[in-house]
């Protein structure tokens, strides 16, 4: 292959510093014997735990907010237990008066195991301890209240309920359900009033959504927290009885926080104040969930008397691929200044970053598996290693890479999908196979919905005459409309037409003729990322249909992939089996693996087309984030995935993606730009108009005259740069 990966910090020395502490001192030498809770220090050090001064300083922390700005791998749900610890032990605080809060199921239960770890500290004790996520603990204080409504876990189910009131009210080709409730989320965890921005019969459709949960007795996460507010705010007894209860109250992954959860802990502590967080706003990357960084930035004027802690180290990665995460994050205006420094090195110390650019997905996924096998020939294990990507479309050639290899993986997805079962995918697939076989009813029930025809009142007639094609049956029923009898007849002349056309011109045809129009992402005046990861999907569905010269294999093919993924997803229940992890960066954040790949690293990828449009006005940007907010939280993206990586870092960058040609994303250029430099500079630069990398020209290659850009490979000219 013409492209392999190549060290990425090896191009300028902008990227040669390698922030690594070899001497760190840690509390063996920081704590001494004669300190009065030194006993407790030098327990944890026979456990393995040393602690550093920063870790030391939360640890010990007493009375009053604290906030740990704690980067990727500093320790801090070591820092957070071993302070529950210390409050336990050396304060001698009653374990019923701390409450330890978090996010997820799986973190909280971590967090509660590990407590129960400490040394000297019996596991009853530990158990007294509440340890729970926002939703668990504040649903059992509303349950305490009296509300007795059934919990709606599933988003797809208010999806079905909120898609069946469309419907009913002749909506449901205006409005998507998730772009509603989306809105309706947005204005609960912001404690907004639903107005008429989303327009008025979008107002109406989702007032009818909040009374269809009352006549169900039913509520839904958002509304636990809204409701558990509501009743510490009313409450004058029930406020001061969680405030006398929860002394010491613990925050973790605080830049995930919302605007309810803020105000909850507020309410909380407001009479003593002892709330300490930890968390980076530099991960801030859940705004489409609520979570606002402002809370960190704006801590201490929240809290005048709040503490300040600054975890830096970074017992994660070598400090090759910190100074590259470092180099990415750093040009985001609206964070909290802070650098990670690695403290160890690399087992062989030659950890840098490693770059492709490749020519497209395809070439990019087999540029992936490659690598993998080599890791592993070398005698490195599957599970060690893992790909990230932005949107879960990108991950289409990668997983049929794998499949092809035979490389074992799992494959983690928020629908638990594949990606030709997307709801926006799947009716297009339906055509096709109608088309190999036009009595395959699964297929008939995909397409009706596009003729916008209810599957309940078509298929009663279907398949009542075996000679007469299924969906000219559906138009010969008498209950149809004229206008549904003329679209039905129109769509099987489209899948004659398109029957000996390559697939990847079939599926043009088909979203240009009514596809487009159906799912109302024609829309030049503006588009949400909700539109754009539709036709996100579309394109990639396109470039994937472009390899297969005929309808029927490119079928099959979607068929094979089907069955590679449930074959998939039984590797799920065994935790020691030995598979790639292939994920989203957003489910990625909190985890680590020694050897990541970071796909997708072009511009309208990372950052994401939504975002770009937005900038030019061509689109919007969903919720209270500003367009340049909106951003840095792509670069903080882009950052969560690189300071994932153990041991090494791969970075890839397509040079086309859905059907264009693409720029390196601008996360990588920004590296090269030398905005730091101040003066004039002898330079080689990029001739490609959508590239802008620079190097400067060393002094003993002056004579040099031909070079190759190594990020595009097109030629690099002479020329001087001033820098600002």
């Amino acid at each position: 292959m013409e492209n392999q990966y190549r060290d990425i910090t090896n191009w300028t020395g902008m990227l040669h510093q390698n922030p690594i502490l070899d001497s760190e001192e840690n509390s063996k030498t920081i704590v001494k014997n004669e300190e009065v809770d030194a006993w407790y220090f030098r327990e944890l050090e026979k456990q393995g735990m040393l602690l550093n001064e920063e870790q030391i300083h939360v640890v010990r922390h007493g009375e009053g907010p604290l906030l740990a700005l704690a980067g990727p791998g500093s320790g801090k749900t070591t820092v957070m237990t071993c302070r529950a610890g210390y409050l336990l032990r050396v304060k001698q605080i009653n374990p019923q008066k701390i409450l330890m809060i978090t996010f997820t199921k799986k973190a909280a239960q971590e967090m509660r195991e590990r407590v129960g770890l400490l040394p000297g500290l019996q596991r009853s004790q530990a158990s007294l301890i509440h340890i729970g996520t926002f939703h668990s603990v504040f649903l059992k204080m509303i349950r305490g209240c009296g509300h007795s409504e059934k919990i709606i876990a599933s988003e797809r189910y208010k999806q079905i309920v909120m898609k069946k009131l469309l419907k009913e009210k002749g909506l449901h080709q205006k409005y998507e359900p998730e772009t509603l409730l989306e809105y309706l989320s947005h204005c609960k965890l912001n404690n907004k009033s639903l107005d008429n921005s989303a327009g008025e019969t979008a107002l109406q459709v989702i007032q009818t959504f909040e009374k269809w949960k009352k006549q169900q007795h039913s509520i839904d996460f958002d509304d636990i927290l809204v409701k558990a507010l509501q009743e510490l705010q009313s409450n004058h007894d029930l406020r001061r009885r969680v405030q006398n209860r929860f002394e010491y109250v613990m925050a973790d992954e605080f830049q995930d926080t919302n605007y309810l959860q803020f105000e909850l802990l507020k309410v909380m502590i407001n009479t003593h104040q002892n709330l300490s967080v930890t968390g980076d706003d530099d991960q801030t990357i859940y705004s489409f969930n609520g979570a606002r960084n402002e809370f960190i930035l704006q801590f201490d004027q929240v809290f005048p008397s709040a503490e300040t802690v600054k975890l830096e180290s970074n017992y994660r990665s070598p400090g090759q691929i910190i100074h590259f995460s470092n180099s990415i994050i750093q040009p985001n205006k609206y964070r909290r200044e802070k650098k990670m420094y690695a403290s160890r090195r690399r087992k062989d110390n030659n950890a840098e970053p490693q770059f492709l650019r490749a020519a497209n997905v395809e070439e990019e996924a087999k540029a992936v598996v490659d690598e993998m096998m080599l890791l592993k020939n070398k005698g490195e294990q599957y599970r060690d290693m893992s790909v990230l990507y932005r949107t879960a479309s990108s991950s289409r050639a990668i997983f049929e890479e794998l499949t092809s290899a035979g490389i074992p993986f799992i494959y983690y997805t928020s629908q638990n999908q594949l990606f030709y079962e997307q709801a926006a995918v799947r009716p297009l697939i339906d055509h096709l196979r109608l088309i190999i076989d036009k009595y395959d009813i699964k297929a008939v029930e995909g397409v009706l919905p596009s003729i916008y025809i209810s599957r309940e009142a078509a298929l009663s007639s279907v398949l009542q005459n075996t000679e007469v094609h299924p969906l000219l049956q559906v138009a010969n029923s008498s209950n149809l409309k004229p206008f549904q009898v003329k679209t039905v007849k129109e769509r099987l002349n489209l899948l004659d037409s398109i029957e000996k056309m390559k697939p990847a011109t079939a599926i043009k045809r088909m979203r240009t003729s009514f596809y487009d129009v159906y799912l109302d992402t024609k829309d030049a005046k503006a588009s949400t990322s909700y539109k754009d990861s539709l036709l996100e999907a579309l394109d990639e569905l396109e470039g994937s249909a472009k390899r297969f010269e005929d309808i029927s294999s490119f079928v099959k093919f979607i068929d094979s992939m089907r069955e590679t993924f449930y074959q998939m997803e039984e590797l799920k229940k065994n935790p020691q089996t030995d598979a790639v992890s292939l994920m989203t960066i957003h489910r990625a954040k909190g985890l680590e693996f020694s050897y990541v790949f970071f796909i997708g690293l072009s511009e309208s990828i990372l950052p994401h087309s939504s975002v770009i449009e937005s900038m030019k006005g061509k689109s919007i940007i969903d919720g209270h984030i500003t367009q340049d907010k909106a951003l840095e939280e792509e670069r903080r993206i882009a950052y969560v995935a690189a300071t994932r990586a153990k041991e090494c870092l791969y970075l890839s960058s397509p040079s086309f993606y859905r059907g264009r040609k693409v720029g390196i994303s601008r996360f990588i250029e920004d590296m090269f730009t030398g905005r730091h430099k101040k003066q004039a500079k002898s330079v080689w630069y990029c001739s490609s108009a959508t590239c802008n990398i620079w190097q400067e020209i060393d002094s003993q290659n002056i004579t040099e005259k031909n070079k190759t850009c190594p990020l595009c490979k097109e030629e690099m000219l002479k020329g001087e740069r001033v820098i600002r």
